[in-house]
């Protein structure tokens, strides 16, 4: 997987683009954490799991166009998560990333990375 430097309301991630299936059911899994910056995108993705974490992550749930549909913060390991409706991508990042902002941000440069690796 390819590492992406992107702008994001989270701050300046480096973001890994999971699209295969193997891919998005491995993420994170068996490490025992990640770098602060760290940022797994699941594309296509209706749902997150934590088994075989070692580590909470925090969540973000992206329509298409990087609208935030909804989130989960410090998400503990074994844990299952279904994404809200019309989710096209999720977004992991490492538990306490996500700041108290507006719930709405726009995370477009993060869509954009998977709907431009994937045409």
């Amino acid at each position: 997987m390819d590492v992406h430097a992107v702008d994001s309301p989270a701050g300046r991630l480096q973001v890994r683009l999971a699209r295969s299936f193997v891919a998005r059911l491995a993420g994170w899994q068996w490490r025992a954490g990640v770098a602060a910056d760290a940022a797994l995108l699941l594309y296509p993705c209706a749902g997150i799991h934590t088994c075989g974490m070692r580590f909470a992550i925090d969540a973000v749930y992206l329509d298409s166009r990087g609208r935030e549909l909804g989130r989960h913060r410090a998400l503990r390991p074994w844990r299952f998560a279904l994404a809200p409706r019309h989710t096209a991508m999720v977004l992991e990042l490492p538990a306490g990333r996500l700041g108290d902002g507006d719930r709405a941000a726009d995370w477009r440069a993060v869509a954009e990375l998977a709907v431009r690796r994937a045409g």
